[in-house]
């Protein structure tokens, strides 16, 4: 069961009237699991929370027959991480075929351009990934990067959806990127990245 102790009194609750009840939100105090608890017709059924220790969202959701007893189903949601691919850019692997790139230019020792490049694989064409990373020397055929001219696989088949998205954001230009953010020093910079969850500052 939710405890009550829990629910923060001193925020708004989000309530929706339906025609057979009501559903209502409300933002949960503990500071090592802020989250949104749910209720419908007043019984507290779902938690939707940010577990600190674990570094990861759950989901609990319990049977309305019996909210006393310990979640029915929890789903958790593991926390998403940035990966240092090169000086300049970095990857998060949102699912499968879908990644988020950062790529900083460098205008001089004082300016920097960090761009944001959402890709999904599933939605590109062949000519569309042909095109891009032939210019890294590599080809596209029935679904794998090979090296240019050979039958040999550029890398292991876990990764290739990950270097396609590194080659496509790398050739987008700032005006088609999703977010352009400028910065006026490398600490500038730094202190974004880390606000941003990316704890391997530019050197």
């Amino acid at each position: 069961m939710i405890d009550n102790s829990q629910l923060n009194s001193n925020t708004t609750s989000w309530i929706v009237e339906t025609p057979i009840g009501k559903i209502e939100a409300q933002p949960a105090s503990d500071p090592n699991y802020p989250g949104i608890y749910v209720s419908v017709n007043g019984t507290q059924l779902v938690l939707i929370e940010y577990d600190s220790i674990h570094e990861q969202h759950a989901v609990r959701v319990w049977n309305h027959n019996d909210p006393d007893i310990d979640p029915e189903y929890t789903q958790t949601i593991p926390k998403l991480v940035w990966i240092k691919t090169d000086d300049f850019q970095f990857v998060r692997k949102d699912s499968d075929t879908c990644f988020t790139v950062i790529d900083i230019s460098v205008f001089d020792e004082n300016e920097y351009s960090l761009r944001y490049v959402h890709v999904d694989i599933e939605a590109l064409s062949v000519d569309e990934i042909r095109s891009t990373i032939q210019t890294y020397g590599w080809d596209f055929t029935n679904g794998v990067l090979i090296v240019k001219g050979t039958t040999t696989p550029a890398c292991k088949e876990d990764i290739q959806n990950q270097l396609i998205a590194e080659c496509i954001a790398e050739q987008t230009l700032p005006v088609d990127a999703d977010n352009t953010v400028r910065f006026k020093s490398l600490r500038e910079l730094n202190t974004y990245l880390i606000a941003h969850g990316i704890q391997q500052p530019i050197e």
